[in-house]
């Protein structure tokens, strides 16, 4: 997805506002989220013509060899030019609604339902899910196309964000699908009992297994691993 395609839905700034602080945005080579913000909150505070106006000065600036930061070590971004300028033509309270991060409200877990159901209204999405394993299975069924493998989470439950409850995992079993030649590789040395098998790969939920579903695209042990040379 390219980087200055706006978000489907943006729920702080209009498409009004939005559309041209990416315009804007854009022209002045700002591509992350938080210069983004400010230039939507310049024309929200002051409106587009004000946003368009030192948009003009900007590029008068910079033709005449542009601004240099506060030490002299070398030139504003045009970005940097852009906000100098806004700066200076604001009011103190201008400047505190654009440039001071507001608090942000606080988030209830309880009532995150709330929050969530009008995000997945038009939800973004995920080009891949990945998970890895480390331990050792518990069963291994042997197939001439496949090696399925049965891992049970015996681990310390994570810890969860400040203001999170503990969660307990939805399954605390996977299945593991591994090839008969990356599982051949690594079998001689599931011989030693210390040793942990790691598995890499995208996984889902399955109802016809019970639970979590692992495809291994990356099988390797912690020894195999120890003795990989280092890259020079």
């Amino acid at each position: 997805m390219p980087k200055d395609r706006p978000p489907r839905r943006n729920l702080r700034f209009p498409p009004r506002i939005w559309t041209p602080a990416l315009r804007l945005a854009r022209d002045l080579g700002e591509t992350q989220p938080a210069p983004r913000f400010q230039i939507a909150t310049i024309i929200q505070q002051l409106g587009l013509n004000f946003a368009e106006r030192v948009l003009e000065q900007t590029w008068e600036v910079e033709a005449q060899g542009g601004l240099l930061v506060p030490n002299g070590s070398r030139r504003r971004t045009p970005g940097g030019v852009f906000f100098t300028l806004a700066r200076e033509q604001m009011t103190e309270d201008q400047q505190q609604a654009v440039f001071m991060r507001p608090k942000a409200d606080v988030f209830r877990w309880t009532q995150r339902r709330d929050v969530v159901e009008p995000l997945l209204v038009e939800a973004g999405q995920v080009e891949s899910v990945e998970v890895t394993l480390v331990g050792r299975p518990e069963e291994i069924w042997e197939y001439d196309d496949v090696v399925i493998l049965r891992m049970a989470y015996a681990g310390v439950q994570p810890p969860t964000p400040q203001g999170v409850p503990q969660l307990q995992l939805l399954s605390p079993e996977a299945v593991v699908f591994v090839s008969p030649d990356q599982w051949l590789g690594i079998l001689p040395a599931l011989d030693n009992d210390q040793t942990m098998l790691v598995v890499e790969g995208p996984c889902a939920f399955e109802a016809d297994v019970g639970g979590l579903a692992v495809y291994a695209q990356k099988v390797t042990t912690t020894q195999l691993k120890k003795r990989k040379p280092r890259k020079k």
